[in-house]
């Protein structure tokens, strides 16, 4: 039962361009704890799918807001009669959050908790990508920064694909099995584009600076002209001061230039 309603999650994920519903995770949580200690399982089931989905489209969940969510579904699976399944969940909460426990789900619960919290050689499984992720994305496991391909505790994880900003473009919550080999592929990401290349704007600041040097040496040229006593030398100071002008408009235009290009980038 569970694993047909997970179905989707372990075989596709989500992806920010796919969904419309990016509230807060610990929104529909809450709303699904709510409703599953008021025996409204199919509501918890409509909401914890949609707190799934908020995880394509939302941000990085810390390690408590993850738990919840791996217990509310324990609570879930518990009392659609998925034993097991719910033993993976709260293992998967234990992990993330020791002792984050929610005592309104009753000492009978927490004592499975507890047992799956201790258990131990659950095995241990590997995360690939299909391809390297593009520009201006990282892979997340469980809420922190992972390089691919990593090795794992067999179990339930979450895996993201987030931007620079932090935001998340692709989610896919899966149970690892001892041994297993799992390849993600998350879809067409959006592209990022890199930031420009500042060779552009150092060369025009360094042509900016001797556009100034010849504009100075430019103007000093004209005590050299007022005191040449022969024209020979009055007209080789001209020449010289006319070339600092020229070389230093030249290199200003060109400064301009550079500045223009790493600007349009």
């Amino acid at each position: 039962m569970w694993f047909r309603w997970f179905a989707g999650v372990l075989g596709l994920g989500f992806s920010a361009h796919a969904q419309a519903q990016c509230d807060s995770l610990d929104v529909f949580v809450d709303a699904a704890r709510a409703a599953l200690l008021d025996a409204r399982l199919e509501d918890a089931a409509e909401l914890m799918g949609r707190a799934q989905d908020s995880l394509g489209c939302s941000g990085v969940p810390s390690a408590e807001e993850m738990s919840a969510l791996w217990l509310t579904e324990g609570a879930r699976l518990y009392f659609l009669g998925d034993e097991v399944e719910a033993r993976h969940a709260f293992a998967a909460a234990a992990r993330l959050a020791p002792g984050f426990w929610f005592s309104e789900f009753g000492d009978a619960l927490h004592a499975i908790y507890l047992e799956a919290s201790v258990a131990s050689d659950v095995g241990h499984g590997s995360v690939a990508l299909e391809e390297p992720l593009p520009y201006g994305y990282q892979s997340w496991l469980d809420g922190q920064t992972r390089q691919m391909p990593v090795t794992v505790d067999a179990g339930m994880h979450l895996f993201q694909v987030v931007d620079g900003d932090g935001a998340s473009h692709h989610a896919r919550l899966f149970l690892l099995s001892d041994q297993e080999v799992l390849t993600i592929n998350p879809g067409v990401l959006p592209e990022v584009m890199p930031p420009p290349s500042p060779r552009f704007l150092i060369g025009g600041s360094v042509l900016a600076l001797a556009a100034g040097g010849l504009a100075v040496g430019a103007l000093l040229q004209n005590s050299t002209i007022e005191t040449a006593s022969a024209m020979s030398d009055l007209e080789r100071s001209y020449r010289r001061q006319k070339a600092m002008g020229i070389g230093s408009y030249s290199l200003a235009g060109l400064s301009l230039v550079s500045v223009g290009i790493y600007v349009v980038q």
